[in-house]
């Protein structure tokens, strides 16, 4: 496994041992299926996102181009949120839920995002 996988992965295992309260707004610990999701995620992932915990019960995953284009994934356990921000022009911006196949979805996006065929490995 790549250096920059683990970092990732460990950073998911730190999230996952966050308790209650965390964030002192009453945020929730994270559940093992959370985790668990993410970690396969950032497994197919071509480019390791920045990686944070959210008071939404949720994980976010961060992409930043030099152009400031901005990839957002924020995880649910039953779902995904996707922000896309070309060069930071919010007007632009596309927000999608997905729902089915995530795991392939994000690594579609990512890839694309990064001007990368995710067909090739």
């Amino acid at each position: 496994m790549k250096p920059e996988v683990i970092k990732s992965i460990n950073r998911l295992k730190d999230i996952g041992s966050l308790e209650f309260d965390w964030n002192g707004y009453g945020a929730k610990p994270f559940s093992g299926v959370l985790i668990d999701k993410c970690e396969r995620i950032v497994e197919g992932l071509s480019v390791q996102p920045l990686i944070y915990p959210t008071g939404r019960n949720s994980i976010q995953f961060q992409y930043e181009l030099s152009d400031r284009s901005y990839l957002e994934f924020e995880i649910f356990e039953n779902k995904t949120m996707c922000l896309q921000v070309p060069k930071r022009k919010y007007s632009d911006a596309v927000e999608l839920e997905l729902t089915d196949s995530e795991d392939n979805h994000i690594k579609e996006i990512v890839d694309n995002f990064y001007g990368r065929n995710s067909t090739k490995t």
